[in-house]
């Protein structure tokens, strides 16, 4: 006579709970990353609010400075690259003047303050924060200049960059456009080695725009300030 007790499978079921041990540890893992992204996240945001960060980069598009760059949603290795710039100038050797390929006043004396994990947490902050994609000037349609033609390799026809250390430069603020394609300019032009370097200096930057007169860089900085940053 058949026994009417149910088998039961200790293979099957040993099988059924190793996949759900798998399943659960997989859908664990996924919730640990967003957690510990969330938490650099508020870690940066921490750092950048007490470094003065977001007095000049307000994330949010508040911003009173006209040549404060945005920083929402740019490149996390080109923000580490440009913030360890400015703390290397400080690090020059007595008697030089320079070593470092860019330098403000105010950044060179806020990333003193910084040390690495500082750097990384706050490029992380503002990486990972949704840039604006229209802001109130953004004119789409609005044809290349000519020589913007020169700048689309490394930021792209409408400013958004294929590289991972190349800013996007799309719907960034006109003024500072023109600032710093001006610093790059100037830096080719005037002084010796190390003096021209004094503000701004790329050796690809450099032979791009030293040719350009103000109205042509006023004309490229206008046409990538009113791009989608998307």
């Amino acid at each position: 006579m058949p026994d009417s007790k149910p088998h039961c499978n200790l293979t099957n079921t040993r099988s059924v709970r190793f996949t759900a041990a798998i399943i659960v540890g997989f859908f664990c893992n996924i919730a640990f990353s967003v957690y510990a992204q969330q938490g650099n996240e508020s870690i940066g945001y921490k750092i950048a609010n007490e470094r003065r960060c977001l007095l000049c980069h307000n994330p949010t598009g508040v911003n009173d400075h006209p040549k404060a760059p945005y920083l929402a949603g740019q490149k996390k290795a080109y923000l580490v690259a440009q913030m360890n710039q400015f703390k290397k100038r400080q690090q020059a050797p007595p008697g030089m003047r320079r070593v470092s390929e860019r330098h403000h006043y105010f950044m060179d004396r806020q990333t003193q303050l910084m040390d690495q994990d500082d750097i990384n947490l706050i490029a992380e902050y503002f990486s990972t924060y949704k840039c604006i994609p229209l802001r109130s000037n953004a004119v789409k349609s609005l044809p290349a200049p000519e020589k913007a033609k020169r700048c689309a390799f490394c930021h792209g026809q409408y400013g958004i960059s294929p590289f991972d250390t190349y800013p996007n430069i799309a719907g960034q603020k006109e003024l500072y456009l023109i600032d710093q394609l001006t610093a790059f300019r100037d830096s080719a032009v005037h002084g010796s080695k190390e003096n021209r370097k004094d503000k701004r200096f790329h050796r690809m930057m450099v032979p791009a725009v030293i040719d350009l007169s103000a109205a042509e860089i006023e004309d490229i900085a206008k046409y990538y300030s009113k791009q989608s940053c998307e």
